[in-house]
């Protein structure tokens, strides 16, 4: 269970907002992600496509929270063809994930392939079990 943070549920909300009335194929909504429960461990799944090198990511891993930074080559950008639409994002692109518990940092584990980056996530022993308290 997550402790109630009115700052966390005003910045999730803003997220909301901005990628509900930005511009289509601009990077706000990237990368999407799934967040799983697997026991000990919280899975987050995330979609990156146009990211051909593990070595275009970034990740930070705080205790509530993870960022994935990364850039998308835009490979129109070295053509001299006339674009008529351009839809597909190019660019640098950065996500917060906020997580539904917290996890130990130090453990996280990552894998890149195929588009999709997944990130292991220990969750912390505080999490996992209650502590009893004594009555006085």
């Amino acid at each position: 269970m997550r402790r109630f943070d009115p700052f966390r549920e005003v910045l999730d909300l803003n997220r909301l907002f901005a990628e509900a009335f930005a511009p289509i194929g601009r990077g706000v909504s990237i990368p999407r992600v799934d967040i799983l429960d697997e026991g000990d461990e919280i899975l987050v799944k995330a979609e990156l496509p146009g990211i051909e090198d593990k070595n275009q990511i970034e990740l930070y891993v705080q205790k509530d929270h993870l960022i994935i930074k990364g850039q998308v080559k835009d490979e129109m950008e070295a053509r001299n063809d006339k674009i008529y639409r351009k839809e597909i994002f190019a660019g640098s692109f950065e996500r917060v994930v906020y997580l539904p518990v917290e996890v130990e940092p130090a453990k996280a584990t990552a894998e890149y392939k195929n588009g999709i980056l997944n990130i292991r996530l220990k969750k912390a022993q505080d999490n996992l079990r209650g502590f009893k308290v004594d009555i006085q």
